[in-house]
């Protein structure tokens, strides 16, 4: 069989012929019973226009067609209506590449710097018992202009058999000041708790409710640091610290 025009019909109710419509074309046993790849051949559709050389007819370039075979189905455009008639399969937009958002393929780095962003980092214990010495850097700096805003910081130790001695209360600051003399961006923790951990332990810092001052804060990393002394001891242990922040921008 042939194209049959008693098997098209317009879906779309615009009643004005100059604008795009949806149509439905029945190719399937109860219409023309033809397979899908006759029906969406180049010129399959030709007797459905009036004049071809002036493309004057039911068709239109950008018409959505709709179409039944005996054998599949599937929803196409016309992408030519003048000396031929021609369709293509419908490509929609802005579909969504499902392998962008699927096996964690989201992170922390790509959203919006306003939105709150996870950075997790790893301590050797050298690295950790040292932050009076040598503060510990958790989140760079986020540029001229821009603060850092610290919504709760976690820190997690994998317990290595040996408790830490001596040291000094740890929290998180702005800069990699040493001696733990930066800007305080969170609470401490007091050494005598840090001490106190004989098993796998996490600690939390909340973010401090006092003024932060521009000029000592603008464009500053987040470290982990520590007051008064390095510890000793915490032989075989190693230290996580989890990070939540967000950017303002004073521009």
């Amino acid at each position: 069989m042939a194209f049959n025009r008693k098997y098209l019909g317009k879906v779309s109710s615009s009643g004005n012929g100059l604008m795009q419509n949806v149509w439905a074309y029945n190719g399937s046993a109860t219409g023309s019973n033809e397979v899908i790849a006759t029906i969406v051949a180049n010129g399959y559709f030709d007797n459905a226009q009036t004049t071809l050389a002036t493309a004057e007819g039911q068709l239109l370039v950008g018409d959505v067609m709709i179409i039944a075979g005996s054998d599949a189905n599937g929803m196409y455009v016309v992408t030519q209506a003048i000396t031929q008639v021609q369709i293509a399969t419908f490509a929609a937009v802005g579909t969504i590449d499902t392998a962008q958002i699927e096996d964690d393929a989201i992170t922390s780095a790509k959203l919006d710097e306003g939105l709150v962003r996870h950075t997790s980092v790893s301590l050797t214990l050298a690295e950790f018992i040292a932050l009076y010495t040598t503060s510990f850097e958790l989140v760079a700096a986020p540029g001229a202009s821009k603060k850092l805003i610290l919504h709760r910081c976690v820190l997690g130790i994998d317990y290595g058999g040996t408790a830490l001695a001596a040291g000094g209360a740890v929290h998180i600051q702005y800069d990699a000041t040493a001696n733990g003399a930066g800007v305080k961006a969170s609470g401490t923790l007091a050494a005598a708790t840090a001490i106190a951990a004989t098993a796998d332990t996490t600690f939390g810092f909340a973010p401090v409710e006092t003024t932060l001052v521009d000029a000592t804060t603008l464009n500053k990393s987040l470290c982990i640091a520590m007051a008064t002394q390095d510890f000793t001891g915490g032989t075989t242990s190693t230290y996580e610290v989890d990070t939540w922040t967000s950017v303002m921008d004073l521009t």
